[in-house]
């Protein structure tokens, strides 16, 4: 799935890089219109701009300004394609001229009395017929893989023309050979990166725009895999020049630092993408609103408690917990006032844990929690804490009004004596939160102990063990309930 946010500020990073392409071309014009060299240079002492492949990059940069231009998606189409055509058989005319005898001097038709022998270098064609390419199709709505291919190719020439004046060295030593400008060289690595990203919502590019965690990684590795050999290999030439080291050492240098490079970032990046994994993880196991697990979450840590409970012998209680009259509160107040209220009893849940405790959201207003190594006294003592806290609780509804809601519990303790299911214990718990329900609400009710094996029979808690957690546990109000 590409990420819209991103794609949307590719775009206009290639839009702003388009008009920088442009002022670039424009200056060199108007630097062989006026016979000025640094305007045609635009960097001292490089090759001049050749006017045509100026004009080319003009039109280049309509293009990818076609759906600004333009008041239909047609028009803008009909734009692109033009401009490709044009590029096409400027770079074919130039690249004949080089390698046969036909020459029709494409390149030489602006500012004759000052090019001074400049003429467009072969490289340079090459781009624009392979830019030419790219635009025609994506004029035509066809194979944008292909198109995004040309313009890597076309990159990867442009690219080698710039290490060629970074490390001083002429890449392409053909007899007769016109070496690209050093800005002719930038401005197509900014056209091809602008065309990238222009199209970055299909073909390979948009695995990069993913919001997915490949397309993540990819570009978080790009750049560094691009850009460790070339730096590496510009170290390597200079210490060579400098006769700091053998040419062979350099090669091994160059491929043990290299190699420790890559290696390093990928650990950065498994880091990373571990770090998204856990993300993940919490994602599915999260109820996004309550902030508890899932369903499915506590009910696997449910059978793992309870697997544990009967081969250790230990005590393992589970609570069901359910609002009382959740859905007036929505009838009167809205779903949003609802799921505030969600969030703030899931904040209160987590808050009275412990960090063997586990909680979870069964289904709506209702909420599964289990206490490992805790009796029958300790998960009342637990209870009745988070019924008080609900019911003090003041939650803020979406209409400004603040809301009271109290909640029922009801208790199930697993016997270690027996081999009950987590769904026998779920079901006893359940039964005896109906017995809470019935009997008034915004109460605690235990279910027997040890769990029957049919039809669970809530009992009433015993007084005595009421008051042996008195101490812990303030008595809560008598109040009835509540909506």
């Amino acid at each position: 799935m590409v990420d819209g946010a991103l794609l949307n500020r590719c775009r206009r990073m290639a839009e702003i890089a388009a008009a920088a392409v442009m002022l670039a071309a424009l200056a060199a014009l108007a630097g062989w219109a006026l016979d000025v060299e640094p305007l045609r240079a635009l960097i001292p002492g490089m090759t001049p701009m050749n006017p045509v492949a100026a004009v080319c990059f003009v039109l280049a940069c309509l293009a990818m300004w076609r759906h600004r231009l333009m008041p239909t998606a047609a028009a803008a189409s009909h734009l692109a394609l033009a401009c490709g055509l044009v590029l096409i058989f400027v770079g074919v005319t130039r690249v004949l001229g080089y390698f046969s005898p036909i020459d029709l001097g494409v390149d030489r038709m602006l500012f004759p009395g000052t090019l001074r022998g400049n003429q467009m270098a072969p490289n340079t064609a090459s781009n624009f017929v392979l830019l030419g390419l790219c635009l025609v199709l994506l004029a035509r709505g066809r194979s944008l893989f292909l198109g995004q291919v040309l313009v890597t190719v076309s990159s990867t020439i442009s690219y080698m023309a710039l290490l060629g004046y970074v490390y001083q060295v002429p890449l392409f030593g053909l007899p007769g050979y016109v070496p690209m400008a050093f800005h002719v060289a930038l401005c197509f690595l900014v056209i091809e990166m602008g065309l990238l990203a222009s199209s970055a919502d299909g073909g390979f590019v948009a695995l990069l725009m993913s919001n997915r965690t490949g397309g993540k990684a990819a570009r978080k590795l790009l750049p560094t895999a691009l850009l460790l050999p070339s730096v590496l290999g510009g170290l390597g030439i200079l210490g060579m020049r400098h006769a700091l080291f053998a040419p062979e050492f350099s090669v091994a240098l160059m491929a043990t630092f290299c190699g420790v490079g890559l290696a390093g970032l990928m650990l950065a990046t498994a880091r990373w993408l571990n770090r998204g994994d856990a993300e993940v993880e919490r994602l599915l196991t999260v109820d996004v609103l309550t902030g508890v697990l899932n369903r499915r979450t506590i009910l696997e840590v449910l059978g793992t408690e309870t697997a544990a409970c009967l081969r250790y012998r230990v005590p393992l209680s589970t609570c069901m917990a359910d609002l009382d009259h959740f859905k007036d509160i929505n009838d009167e107040h809205g779903h949003a006032s609802g799921d505030e209220v969600l969030r703030v009893v899931g904040r209160l849940i987590q808050a009275s844990l412990r960090e063997t405790d586990a909680a979870g959201r069964y289904g709506g207003e209702e909420f599964v929690i289990v206490l490992p190594h805790t009796g029958a006294e300790g998960a009342l003592a637990f209870a009745e804490r988070l019924r008080q806290s609900i019911a003090q609780a003041e939650i803020r509804a979406a209409s400004g009004r603040v809301l009271r809601v109290t909640c029922s519990i009801g208790i199930a303790q697993m016997a270690t004596t027996e081999t009950p299911q987590p769904e026998q214990a779920l079901a006893h718990a359940d039964a005896a939160l109906y017995a809470a329900k019935r009997g008034g609400r915004n109460r605690v009710e235990m279910a027997p102990y040890p769990l029957p094996a049919k039809s669970p029979k809530p009992q009433p808690i015993d007084p005595a063990l009421l008051a042996s957690v008195a101490g812990a546990v303030r008595p809560a109000a008598e109040d009835g309930p509540t909506s």
